[in-house]
């Protein structure tokens, strides 16, 4: 082991499961579990049924995948429809929005940078 390697403290393992632990809703129906790191971010994502992220954009940068279920996504004005094992990407200040189909979905989002408004509580 090298001199810098040792002089690194040890990083504590952060674990996550979906829909379970501390959680944020940031609109009714829609419910994520955040695991935060120094320059990226992590979040389960559950989408109720027919419920809506509202048309918005951030200065993060996003790419995402559909675990359950199937949503519509706007991204710049292009609307399609996404199912389990699709992924999209959207680029920081483009304007998005998402509505889940009658059976709600769960997705895995990531930010870069994290956003502070998903940070759980105690961690901001």
């Amino acid at each position: 082991m090298s001199t810098s390697e040792s002089a690194t403290p040890p990083v504590a393992p952060k674990w996550l499961k979906a829909d379970d632990g501390a959680s944020i809703t940031p609109v009714p129906g829609i419910t994520i579990w955040p695991m935060t790191g120094d320059r990226l971010m992590f979040i389960f994502v559950r989408i109720d049924p027919n419920a809506e992220v509202p048309y918005h954009q951030h200065i993060n940068e996003q790419v995402g995948t559909v675990i359950e279920g199937t949503m519509r996504i706007t991204i710049g004005g292009e609307t399609r429809s996404v199912t389990i094992g699709d992924a999209y990407h959207i680029p920081p200040n483009v304007p998005h929005s998402v509505v889940a189909d009658e059976h709600g979905c769960l997705v895995i989002d990531v930010f870069s940078p994290p956003r502070d408004d998903y940070r759980l509580p105690e961690t901001r």
